[in-house]
């Protein structure tokens, strides 16, 4: 008698995820409109600060994808994906400063300077695990803020065209960017690439479902269940395939 037994190689199911991070952070961070139609429900002007908000959301996804491209599927050392990730938003903060898309520019360039010091640190060959770290604790504030006072964090940023998706749009980016603080904390805390990306995944789970299927925000923009149901359940295979094993 033969016995059928299925393989799971947990490293290809990781890149697998990257990809779809990777391709989803892409097209949210250049198109944001084009990236919400298949959810449904989102109508996204151009220039708007809820499109700034997804534009940024496909930047954390992109970060994700890209830390476990460079770490598990080409095995390079952890100052590249760093320097990659922090690179984007150096990028897109001196963009939204030269272009004065901000009202207040205080926050803005805490934020420049915080995503700034790791990329000196890696290209001065400095410590960059302690820049990274401090990154991620500040960062870390400002999810815990986002989560907890949205309405604050919009108020801090001068945001004032809000509307009835921006509550909603701030809730999954609060998912988006715990999925990275995660990822980036277990990482920088010098854990296994592969192991951190699992525990992020198992997080995943519950927050995504919880922010996609309960919460009140969300809720109001009647998105289609079975698009949003697919993260929670991508999270979960890539979180069994790899803890499981």
């Amino acid at each position: 008698m033969m016995s059928l037994s299925l393989e799971i190689n947990p490293e290809c199911i990781a890149t697998l995820l990257a990809y779809a991070m990777i391709i989803q952070g892409t097209i949210t961070s250049l198109a944001p409109t084009l990236a919400t139609r298949h959810y449904g429900g989102i109508e996204i002007e151009k220039d708007s600060s809820n499109e700034m908000i997804l534009r940024r959301s496909g930047y954390k996804g992109l970060n994700i994808g890209i830390y476990i491209f460079c770490l598990i599927s080409k095995g390079y050392d952890m100052k590249i994906p760093v320097l990659f990730n922090h690179l984007i938003w150096v990028a897109e903060s001196l963009h939204g400063l030269l272009n004065q898309k901000f009202k207040k520019i205080g926050p803005e360039l805490i934020i420049l300077c915080i995503v700034a010091w790791p990329v000196v640190a890696v290209l001065t060959e400095a410590d960059f695990y302690l820049a990274w770290r401090v990154q991620v604790i500040i960062s870390s504030l400002i999810l815990i803020m986002a989560a907890v006072n949205p309405k604050s964090t919009l108020e801090h940023w001068a945001i004032e065209d809000i509307d009835n998706a921006t509550y909603a749009i701030v809730a999954m980016d609060v998912f988006i960017y715990f999925k990275l603080i995660i990822l980036s904390a277990l990482l920088a805390w010098n854990q296994d690439p592969l192991t951190s990306v699992g525990y992020t995944c198992l997080v995943s789970v519950f927050s995504s479902t919880i922010i996609f299927f309960f919460n009140k925000d969300v809720a109001k923009l009647k998105l289609h269940k079975g698009m949003l149901s697919l993260w929670p359940i991508m999270m979960a295979t890539v979180a069994y395939s790899i803890l499981m094993n």
